[in-house]
């Protein structure tokens, strides 16, 4: 039986772990971009149905 353990990956699991979390913060701002215009949509078509002026 032979066990190998590398003692040196040359960074590339610390390069994996920078683009991973590279891509969740771009993932994350591509939600919260989502979630504004959906907001601005909203508001824009309660007040085409004349929401805000309703009491």
């Amino acid at each position: 039986m032979q066990l190998s353990i590398p003692i040196f990956e040359g960074f590339g699991r610390t390069c994996q772990i920078r683009n991973a979390q590279t891509l969740v913060e771009a993932i994350q701002a591509q939600l919260a971009e989502v979630e504004n215009r959906s907001r601005v949509r909203l508001a824009a078509n309660l007040g085409r149905l004349g929401f805000w002026t309703l009491k």
